[in-house]
């Protein structure tokens, strides 16, 4: 037992987080992240942001300790070079939730959190021009 629960984040992280970490609608932040030498591909979502790093959820295991790339998409393209500090098979064998340190520095973390914000403003601006449309339609 002692040996699994070694494998969660927080007991394997050596010092204490700094900084607090920001839910993101998952639904709406998609990527593609690309790995090893053969620079393979894999979906993901975020699901959390910090200062320090990006938690996010994926269909294959990444090793601790690995570098990739993240590349985000719409509404306005963008890429972020991490590592790897802890990937977790989440419960019920659907996928993994990965711990990504973000190694370009805190102004390149904070454009991502910004880029993060950008996607769900503009996903909720279509919520609205669309709930906006139905409601003028039904007078």
């Amino acid at each position: 037992m002692a040996a699994v629960m070694s494998r969660t984040p927080r007991a394997r992280r050596k010092t204490r987080r700094k900084s607090v970490r920001t839910e993101v609608s998952s639904h709406e932040v998609k990527g593609v992240l690309t790995r090893g030498k053969d620079r393979a591909h894999a979906p993901f979502l975020i699901w959390d942001i910090s200062e320090d790093g990006i938690g996010i959820w994926l269909p294959l295991e990444l090793n601790e300790g690995e570098d990739i790339v993240l590349n985000l998409g719409k509404p306005k393209p963008m890429t972020a070079k991490g590592r790897v500090m802890w990937c977790n098979m989440r419960p019920g064998k659907l996928g993994y939730h990965a711990g990504i340190l973000v190694e370009e520095g805190k102004n390149r973390l904070l454009s991502v959190y910004r880029h993060l914000l950008e996607i769900e403003t503009f996903a909720f601006e279509q919520k609205m021009a669309s709930a906006l449309k139905d409601f003028k339609a039904k007078k």
